[in-house]
C-alpha cells in the first residue's frame, strides 16, 4: 500500500489573489487620503502666508499713521496716502508693482520699502480720511491674493481693513 502524505504547507492561488486585492485596495485608499491631506495642508499654508503678509502690513501702516503729525490730503477714496512723520519727512503709502510700498523722504529719497512680500498680489488699496477740529481718522482697506502653484485655478484672497486715529496731529 502506497500512502501519500498530504501535509502540504502553502496557500492556494485564490487565497493569494484575495489577499493581494485587499492589500491594493487599502494602499490606494491610504494614498488618496494622504494626497487629500497634502492638498488641504498646502491650501492652509497659502492662507496663513496671505494672512501673515496682510496683518504685518496693516500693523506697520497703523504704527506709521498713529505716529504721524498730519495727513497731506484728507478725503475719501484715496489710492495713496501721504503724511508727515514725526521726523518731519513726508511718507507716502501706495500701490507699487502690486505691492504695498512706503516711500519716505526722510530716510532715502526714491527708495521704496515694500510692506508686502512679492509672493502675494495687492488689490484695491484704499484710504478714507476724515478730519474734524480735533483729530484725523483714516480707514485703510486692501486685499491680498495668491495663486496656488499646484493648481493655477485656485486663487486665495483675503481682505484687510482697519481704522486709525492719528495721535500727534497738529492743526
Amino acid at each position: 500500500m502506497n500512502i501519500k502524505n498530504k501535509n502540504c504547507v502553502g496557500y492556494t492561488l485564490i487565497e493569494v489573489i484575495v489577499v493581494v486585492s485587499i492589500s491594493v485596495i487599502i494602499i490606494l485608499g491610504s494614498t488618496a487620503l494622504f494626497l487629500t491631506f497634502m492638498i488641504g495642508n498646502g491650501r492652509i499654508n497659502l492662507r496663513q502666508e496671505i494672512k501673515a503678509n496682510g496683518n504685518n502690513s496693516l500693523n506697520k501702516i497703523q504704527f506709521m499713521l498713529r505716529n504721524a503729525k498730519s495727513i497731506s490730503v484728507c478725503h475719501t477714496d484715496l489710492t495713496s496716502l501721504s503724511f508727515q512723520a514725526l521726523d518731519g519727512g513726508i511718507t507716502t503709502i501706495e500701490n507699487s508693482n502690486d505691492r504695498i510700498a512706503s516711500i519716505s523722504t526722510s530716510v532715502t529719497p526714491d527708495v521704496i520699502y515694500y510692506l508686502t512680500s512679492n509672493e502675494v498680489t495687492l488689490d484695491n488699496l484704499n484710504f478714507d480720511c476724515y478730519q474734524n477740529q480735533n483729530a484725523q481718522y483714516v480707514d485703510v482697506s486692501f486685499s491680498l491674493a495668491k495663486n496656488n502653484s499646484d493648481n493655477s485655478h485656485d486663487i486665495f484672497e483675503e481682505s484687510f481693513s482697519s481704522g486709525i486715529m492719528l495721535r500727534n496731529t497738529s492743526f
